[in-house]
């Protein structure tokens, strides 16, 4: 069920006469709509920090699948030969080295 106040200032607005609202009436008003604005902002920036927290722990989560306990020799050799010499440009003399020698190469140089 709306209230008086509300339905008063509805009119007021809708008739553009905020003269005929009571000070203390505009004052509430105004206090009230600083607090939802100051309400929104903080829900909104628990949000971020939410799921900035969810994502840093995702990405924690995903070093140990893809980077730390994984040894990089045995990445490279499920890689073809075609990468392998596209890791070693500007490397003279690579045309003819099987994949370990390849695998041994990118490690040097690296």
């Amino acid at each position: 069920m709306p209230l008086y106040a509300d339905i008063l200032y509805n009119k007021c607005i809708e008739s553009e006469f905020s003269c005929c609202l009571p000070a203390h009436f505009n004052t509430r008003i105004h206090q009230k709509i600083i607090m939802e604005s100051t309400t929104d902002e903080i829900i909104m920036s628990l949000v971020i920090i939410a799921l900035l927290i969810i994502e840093s722990f995702q990405t924690l989560l995903s070093l140990f699948n893809k980077g730390i306990s994984i040894d990089s020799r045995t990445l490279l050799l499920k890689k073809s030969n075609k990468e392998l010499k596209g890791m070693l440009v500007g490397v003279k003399k690579i045309s003819n080295l099987n994949k370990e020698q390849l695998v041994d190469m990118v490690l040097a140089a690296a």
